[in-house]
């Protein structure tokens, strides 16, 4: 095929909403149209056209006629590299309504809420890289004509062409992973409909993710106008397609307005019905009050289905709200929690019921690790994320750099054995917001959080060892700045280890910007606080030579902390040429955690 490089400007009319956007995309040899990942943190949109034909007509039956080149839309997260075959990624299919079309969801917009919403999540760590179709959802010959309704009969086997012929075109030309846990299919209205009908009902051996936004089965398929389907027919029917008890649907999330006069009541009784049935691992529902059919309620539906996606590890418990078991291998797990917290900003004769809430962590458990076995504990770090960062930014809840520094140096007797915590820093409301600059006053606050809630709610709920001697605290920039300033500096009697990645304290702890605090006065603010038996175990710290913003503070540190009598071991490693940046950052906690609790 030739390869041609023409922009193109899209105006698409779809149902309830109409979408004007123009799009730069450019042909490619996999599909028609392509273009590279940008790099900037933004992912970017691809056209295909991939093979297929008219499915509501029998095999004998096919004419020339009946076979066509289909057109759809695919979203690639930031840094998809076509040529790293070894890097890949699970696929969302993403469905529209009646009478849209693979235009419906607004994906070729750069700046619409569903790139929006990816971009942002997979930035944030709060979603994981996926690539993301959205096809047309007819499977007969009207779909070019879909914007004046769609063929009932072409959206009822658009089940076939998913599997003969989307699927195996997007694994033979995308880096898509292996497994039906690496698959999800979601959608609005018919689009719902059809993940319930078709994904769960006809494909749950090929997909195990599935998110239904204001629709559920009719009980007369080809008849939108029938009455649902009872769950109790639906559960039967799905069973006596995969009788193998195994065969499970790792996550169903539904969501509906409670005004929409199209599905509230099919949805009421299958959200009641559902989270019993035992062919579902993860039941989630988000009832939307006062909303009716509408788009809020759909692109609010698929910003939380994409936080939950691809995420199957971590499973509800009653030590929190998610966990896991150890999976048995070398590798540790990790488990998401949430405690009670408080708004450390507002003083406490003021608080009011908004100012106390449940705040999110994640929580890695060493292989091994065993919740029942009480006589076997073990040491604590909690480590700390960036300005503008969150629990997510380390990466713990996937298996990256952290993950492998940790499993890697426990399996070869480097590192000992550890629970690690990431938990946002912020010790305000605002510690949930995934854009934009958070409360400083919040960060400077999170010790109070970390001595009242924090820490307490890990040693009633974790086998962690007592002592101060088996707490340590690390972090990166901002989380540096804590870790010195708050660990060090309000914590000394809780923690006995520190790791300091590229930050010191600064002299106005609300202004970053202000000038790092002198180490002689660091120092002599300590030891007028602490006793000089409690002792540092270890202080490490590290920075880039060339951070010309903190460069300067961490050498006056790094020179003069081993004076100090009060720290029993000090390590420093200056990065060579390294900048405020991630290879600082987790080689500094690689070398950390090979140093601490011994």
């Amino acid at each position: 095929m030739k390869k041609l490089i023409k922009p193109i400007c899209i105006l698409a009319v779809c149902v309830f909403i109409v979408f004007a956007f123009a799009s730069c995309l450019t042909t490619n040899e996999t599909g028609k149209k392509s273009n590279d990942n940008n790099g900037n943190g933004k992912g970017t949109v691809v056209e295909i056209y991939y093979p297929t034909r008219d499915c509501t007509i029998e095999d004998k039956d096919l004419t020339d006629a009946d076979r066509y080149e289909k057109h759809a839309f695919v979203y690639l997260p930031a840094g998809y590299d076509a040529n790293d075959k070894d890097t890949k990624y699970p696929v969302i299919i993403l469905m529209h309504g009646g009478g849209g079309n693979e235009y419906t969801w607004g994906l070729p917009d750069e700046n619409g809420e569903i790139r929006s919403s990816l971009d942002n999540g997979i930035a944030s760590g709060k979603v994981k890289k996926c690539i993301v179709v959205t096809p047309c959802g007819v499977a007969d010959k009207t779909w070019r004509d879909n914007s004046n309704g769609s063929s009932r009969y072409g959206t009822i086997n658009f089940g076939k062409e998913l599997r003969d012929d989307l699927l195996p075109y997007l694994r033979d030309n995308f880096n898509i992973a292996d497994g039906r846990e690496n698959v999800a299919m979601a959608g609005f209205s018919m689009g719902a409909e059809q993940t319930m009908g078709i994904g769960i009902q006809q494909s749950l051996d090929i997909i195990s993710y599935f998110g239904a936004f204001s629709s559920i089965p009719f009980s007369i398929p080809s008849d939108p106008s029938s009455p649902f389907k009872q769950p109790a027919d639906y559960m039967k029917a799905v069973e006596e397609t995969f009788p193998d008890k195994n065969l499970k649907a790792e996550l169903l999330y539904m969501t509906c307005g409670t005004n929409d006069e199209f599905a509230t009541e099919g949805y009421n009784a299958y959200i009641k019905e559902l989270p019993k049935w035992d062919k579902i691992e993860k039941f989630e529902k988000e009832t939307i009050e006062g909303a009716g059919h509408d788009w809020n309620v759909w692109v609010n539906g698929f910003d939380h289905f994409i936080q939950m996606v691809f995420k199957s590890s971590l499973t509800t418990n009653d030590t929190g709200k998610k966990s896991n078991d150890n999976n048995g291998n070398d590798k540790g797990s990790v488990v998401e929690i949430y405690y009670s917290t408080r708004d450390y900003t507002v003083e406490e004769k003021n608080l009011t019921d908004a100012d106390r809430y449940e705040k999110h962590a994640f929580v890695y458990l060493p292989a091994g690790y065993d919740a029942n076995n009480k006589d076997t504990k073990y040491p604590l770090l909690i480590v700390m994320h960036g300005m503008n960062g969150n629990e997510y930014q380390w990466g713990l809840n996937e298996e990256g750099d952290m993950r492998r520094s940790l499993d890697n140096g426990i399996a070869s007797g480097k590192v000992k054995k550890c629970i690690v915590v990431t938990p946002s820093g912020y010790a305000d409301k605002t510690w949930n917001i995934t854009q934009g600059d958070r409360n400083r006053e919040g960060a400077i606050n999170f010790g109070d959080e970390l001595r009242n809630n924090l820490l307490p709610y890990l040693k009633e709920n974790f086998n962690v060892l007592d002592g101060r001697e088996n707490v340590a605290m690390a972090g990166l920039s901002m989380g540096s700045d804590q870790t010195i300033g708050i660990g060090i500096g309000l914590c000394l009697d809780l923690f006995s280890s520190f790791g300091a990645f590229s930050a010191v304290p600064f002299t106005d702890t609300i202004n970053p910007d202000s000038p790092f605090v002198p180490p002689e006065t660091f120092i002599n603010d300590i030891d007028k606080v602490f006793s000089p038996a409690l002792k540092i175990n270890l202080l490490y710290m590290t920075c880039g030579t060339a951070d010309t913003t903190f460069y300067p503070g961490y050498c006056a540190y790094r020179d003069k902390m081993p004076e100090w009598s009060r720290i029993e071991r000090f390590e420093s490693e200056d990065f060579a040429g390294g900048d405020h940046e991630w290879k600082v950052f987790i080689n500094g906690f690689d070398h950390f955690i090979q140093m601490v609790f011994k």
